[in-house]
């Protein structure tokens, strides 16, 4: 049987309850989801749930990646550092 033989087009039924259509993209699975290249200051306190003020003093006190400057008034963080960052936090032992 070809592949996607039995999906059917909008609007009919299925056998099948997937949600899923002909020409539909499934959605990425919790926390996979794709993230820019950078990320701005707002972004970065969203996505750890970290204020500002906390994010300074990890920065300060080395415990945080550095943001890029790409302009004078423009600052992002790397998406990989960020993700590195998790990686070592989620493997850090509690003390």
């Amino acid at each position: 049987m070809p592949p996607f033989q039995n999906l059917k087009k909008r609007g009919q039924s299925s056998g099948s309850e997937s949600g899923l259509h002909c020409g539909d993209k499934p959605k990425p699975a919790f926390g996979a989801r794709k993230l820019p290249l950078m990320l701005r200051r707002n972004q970065v306190m969203e996505l750890l749930g970290l204020p500002s003020t906390m994010i300074n003093t990890l920065m300060k006190a080395g415990r945080f990646p550095l943001p890029v400057q790409l302009s004078p008034r423009t600052t992002v963080w790397l998406t990989t550092d960020i993700e590195k960052w998790v990686a070592d936090k989620a493997t850090e032992k509690v003390a």
